[in-house]
């Protein structure tokens, strides 16, 4: 049986383009839902949805509510020919159906949600934990029972990461350095490639920095800089916001889109794919959204606007992006008035593609 966890439409996003290539396994989909509006049916009709207390902080302080989704991991049958495909080590859930797999005698493989995966993983900038960290790491090892997850610090920002015995590979689909010590494979993302894309249109997703990395005054401040900026560069400009945005805030930030006659803004219900689809800018503009990296393989321009901002700039968490973005070569703008140009990272990986891994996999579990 090959696992797939899927957290939001993105993931599904990412698996269907392998899907050509794994569709002879038998598949069950595992949902753990962020901002996830797919049924997942497009990948199988062997469906289970288990809902995260991590996402909501009444939910997270309540261990009965992660004793409930455990229950529902545990009665997987997992065997020792079975195959986890996870996305994101973010959720403890994740981690957990990983982690509970492996124990069984699974594979776990960890594949590249986006360039978080990347820089999440640099060694650089890593600080003590706080007071405030130690408490949060001792709940979720001890009082959970999740001692399989491990904690990386960096700057303001505790990461949450799966010992590294419990997953056999890391899939990335360009050749970045590594510094876990799990083994690394590079395949092809088989990305299929937007068509007609409109050279005067942009795509802005939206993140709520003032939830870790600013404060609301500092946040509105910037979003005020930058709708100014991509309004006089673009003919048309479509603003997406991030689910998790509060609402206060988003509320700021229409009012400061009305003032602007080619600015709209994309419906909630609407995943980026689809926007893609329906508005066609050729190019995609963020802070740091991890969807940027993805839309970069599907032919779209992409923008990371946090380096043009002293406060987001010298985050560590983002001095360690700039050093991944600097090893893919990403040509950045020359300036925050200068967006409307070409940009460009290294060649994806074009080798094996997911499938053929698998397929080796299966045939290395069968000559054992």
């Amino acid at each position: 049986m090959l696992y797939l966890v899927v957290n939001n439409d993105f993931h599904v996003t990412n698996l269907l383009n392998q899907y050509k290539n794994f569709e002879q396994f038998e598949i069950t989909v595992i949902r753990i839902p962020y901002s996830l509006n797919s049924n997942c049916r497009c990948l199988s009709d062997n469906i289970l949805t288990i809902s995260t207390p991590y996402r909501d902080i009444r939910d997270f302080v309540n261990p009965y509510k992660f004793y409930t989704a455990k229950r529902k991991v545990d009665v997987i049958p997992f065997t020792s020919d079975d195959i986890v495909i996870f996305l994101t080590e973010y959720d403890p859930i994740n981690q957990y159906v990983a982690y509970s797999a492996k124990k069984s005698g699974a594979k776990s493989l960890l594949l590249e949600e986006g360039i978080a995966a990347y820089y999440k993983n640099k060694p650089e900038g890593r600080n003590s934990f706080s007071i405030k960290d130690r408490m949060k790491m001792f709940y979720i090892n001890y009082v959970l029972g999740f001692d399989f997850i491990e904690f990386n610090k960096q700057g303001e920002m505790l990461f949450l990461q799966l010992n590294q015995k419990y997953i056999d590979i890391v899939l990335f689909y360009r050749d970045v350095k590594f510094y876990r010590d799990i083994k690394k494979v590079c395949i092809n993302s088989c990305s299929e490639k937007y068509t007609e894309l409109n050279s005067n249109s942009c795509i802005f997703l939206n993140q709520p920095l003032y939830q870790s990395y600013l404060n609301v005054n500092e946040y509105n401040s910037i979003v005020n800089e930058v709708l100014k900026e991509i309004s006089s560069q673009f003919e048309t400009v479509h603003f997406k916001f991030h689910p998790r945005e509060d609402d206060s805030v988003k509320t700021y930030v229409k009012s400061l889109i009305e003032t602007y006659s080619n600015i709209d803004v994309i419906a909630d219900d609407f995943d980026i794919s689809e926007s893609i689809n329906i508005y066609k800018p050729l190019h995609a503009i963020s802070f740091f959204s991890d969807a940027l990296f993805k839309l970069s393989e599907s032919g779209l321009n992409v923008i990371f606007l946090y380096q043009f901002f002293p406060t987001l700039n010298e985050n560590p968490v983002l001095i360690s992006l700039s050093r991944v973005l600097s090893e893919l070569r990403y040509s950045a703008p020359s300036s925050l008035r200068s967006l409307d140009c070409n940009t460009k990272f290294i060649p994806q990986c074009t080798g094996r593609n997911l499938g053929m891994l698998l397929e080796e996999l299966v045939h290395e579990k069968h000559a054992s």
